[in-house]
C-alpha cells in the first residue's frame, strides 16, 4: 500500500493542468453525480469544493482512511468498498462523471476490456470519463540513459520522483516481463548500475514506489488500445507532464457515453 503518498509528486498524481481541464468541464456540463476510481485526494477535493455529489470506489479501506489526511476540503464522500470489477457493474447508469488517474496499471491485461466496459456501464447516458493513462508510446528509457542522467543529478524529492517514473515505470526493464515488479526492478538497477548514486536513488525511490508491488505496464499500447473504452466516444486526448518524464508516455483522455 502507498503509505507515503505525501512524498508522491506529479506526474504520478494529478497536476494543475489536468485538474483545470476537469474544473472547466464541470462548470460547462454541471454533473450531479460523480465517482472517483480510488481515493485520489485531488479529485475528491475538487468535486467537494464544486458541490458535486461524490462517490469513491476503492478496495482498500485503510488507504481511503489515510487519504483523508491529504484532503484540503474534507467534505463527505460516499464510499463503495470493493474491487472495481465487482462494484462497477452494480452501479449501472449512476454517474454523470467518472475520474481516474493512472488506474489501468492496477488491472490485469486480461481484465482490461471488461473493466472499461464496466466503466461505460456505470456512466449515465451522456456521461463523461476522464482517464489518465500511462501508455508508454514513446521509447522506453535505457539503463545507459538512467545511469548517465541520475549520476549527475542531486538527490531530492523532485529528482527521486522523476527517477521513479523513468527507471521504474518507463524503462526497458519492462520489456521481458511486460509488468512492473518493483522488487525485481530495483534489484536489476542495483545489479546493472552498481554506483553510489544509484544506491541512493533506489533507496529513496522505495519511499515513493515501494518494493513488493506489481503494476501492469510494459505491453505495447497498440495491442491494449483495441480494448480501451470501445463503448465510449473519444472527445479529447491531452498531453500531460509536458517536458517531464511522462511527456509522450502518458495522456489524459476524455470519453463520452452516447445518449441512446
Amino acid at each position: 500500500m502507498m503509505s507515503n503518498w505525501d512524498r508522491v509528486l506529479p506526474p504520478s498524481r494529478p497536476d494543475i493542468d489536468e485538474l483545470d481541464r476537469i474544473v472547466s468541464h464541470i462548470r460547462l456540463y454541471q454533473p450531479v453525480r460523480a465517482a472517483v476510481l480510488g481515493s485520489t485526494p485531488e479529485f475528491c477535493d475538487l468535486l467537494v469544493r464544486l458541490g458535486v455529489e461524490t462517490t469513491v470506489l476503492d478496495r482498500n479501506f485503510e488507504f481511503h482512511t489515510r487519504s483523508l489526511r491529504w484532503r484540503a476540503w474534507p467534505g463527505y464522500v460516499d464510499l463503495v468498498l470493493g474491487d472495481w470489477l465487482d462494484s462497477l457493474p452494480t452501479l449501472s447508469g449512476k454517474f454523470d462523471l467518472l475520474l481516474s488517474d493512472l488506474t489501468s496499471g492496477n488491472i490485469p491485461y486480461d481484465d482490461r476490456e471488461r473493466f472499461y466496459e464496466a466503466v461505460g456501464s456505470a456512466l449515465a447516458p451522456g456521461g463523461h470519463f476522464f482517464d489518465k493513462v500511462l501508455t508508454n508510446e514513446a521509447p522506453l528509457t535505457t539503463l545507459a540513459y538512467i545511469e548517465q542522467k541520475y549520476s549527475r543529478l542531486p538527490l531530492n524529492l523532485r529528482t527521486t520522483n522523476d527517477f521513479s517514473c523513468e527507471a521504474v515505470f518507463c524503462s526497458e526493464i519492462q520489456l521481458a516481463a511486460e509488468v512492473v515488479d518493483t522488487t525485481q526492478t530495483y534489484a536489476r538497477l542495483m545489479r546493472d548500475i552498481p554506483t553510489r548514486s544509484m544506491e541512493a536513488f533506489v533507496r529513496e525511490a522505495q519511499r515513493i514506489t515501494p518494493s513488493g508491488n506489481l503494476w501492469y505496464y510494459g505491453r505495447d499500447w497498440p495491442a491494449l488500445e483495441k480494448g480501451y473504452c470501445r463503448s465510449l466516444k473519444l472527445i479529447e486526448k491531452n498531453r500531460v507532464n509536458v517536458g517531464g518524464p511522462y511527456d509522450g508516455r502518458a495522456f489524459q483522455y476524455l470519453w463520452k457515453k452516447g445518449t441512446k
